[in-house]
């Protein structure tokens, strides 16, 4: 029987690549200066540059790190049973770099970009209801009160244990996701016509750790 991890083609970065580049040895900058030359920049943060690279055909996305920041979300998106578990809610994983302890690149599925008006017809709810009731469930598990705005019709939809309200909060808790970075909607893409989170690297102990 196969196990979960065979399911996926291994797919490391473009084989016309040299891929003596991406080790630790090679420094970010000279990383990064190799992708840019080669494949199309469509996004930069301060720990991570995301390239678009053609994978069987489609575009797809490969994430390398900037600086050990980066090395440390991707280490944290480089987990198969996330996706196996919030398969709804998560931008597919292709493949990752497994030759280092924390990966320097990750490769994903491309998703289509969100806007509001599209959030609500995917999930029923406006983005700014959606926002406030995770601030306010992240407030709740904090043991704070709630203080942030919901709708009465979108809090009933909420309070109910079930759908997509439910399988982001039930990430948030067993992966220690921040509510803040979830409610950028540029967090936010359209996959096979379904919402799904694009960046799950930045957590709280990723924050703890390099951002404070």
């Amino acid at each position: 029987m196969k196990t979960f991890r065979q399911f996926f083609t291994e797919a490391p970065i473009p084989p016309e690549w040299d891929q003596g580049v991406f080790t630790p040895k090679t420094s970010f900058a000279k990383q990064l200066k190799y992708a840019i030359e080669r494949s199309k920049k469509i996004g930069m943060g301060s720990s991570r540059v995301a390239f678009e690279i053609e994978y069987e055909g489609r575009p797809t996305i490969l994430k390398i790190a900037k600086n050990k920041k980066g090395l440390a979300q991707n280490a944290k998106e480089a987990d198969y049973g996330l996706y196996r578990m919030y398969p709804d809610i998560t931008i597919p994983l292709i493949d990752y770099d497994e030759k280092n302890d924390e990966p320097l690149w990750i490769h994903f599925e491309k998703a289509d970009k969100m806007n509001a008006p599209m959030f609500k017809r995917l999930t029923g709810h406006s983005f700014e209801d959606f926002s406030a009731a995770i601030r306010n469930d992240e407030g709740r598990r904090n043991g704070q009160p709630e203080m942030y705005s919901v709708s009465p019709e979108a809090k009933q939809q909420f309070d109910n244990e079930d759908g997509f309200f439910y399988n982001v909060v039930d990430l948030m808790g067993n992966f220690d996701l921040l509510a803040g970075d979830l409610t950028r909607l540029a967090n936010w893409g359209v996959y096979q016509n379904r919402p799904v989170i694009i960046d799950l690297g930045f957590r709280s102990d990723v924050m703890k750790q390099h951002y404070i």
